[in-house]
């Protein structure tokens, strides 16, 4: 009397298209990313004080 374990049972891949939409997420993530860190890093080429005063260093030149 072996029962089949339920652990034990093949799981199915994800679908294409499921996989398709976490890759399309992934992508609007870094892009998202790539352009606050564009925005933050010209707003502190124009203004270095403000950056400064965001992470709480004080600039001294």
């Amino acid at each position: 009397m072996d029962l089949p374990h339920p652990i034990a049972e093949p799981t199915s891949a994800p679908s294409p298209q499921a996989m398709r939409r976490s890759h399309r997420v992934l992508w609007v993530v870094g892009l998202v990313a790539a352009l606050a860190t564009t925005a933050i890093a010209f707003g502190a080429y124009r203004q270095p004080e403000l950056l400064l005063n965001m992470i709480g260093l004080r600039y001294c030149g």
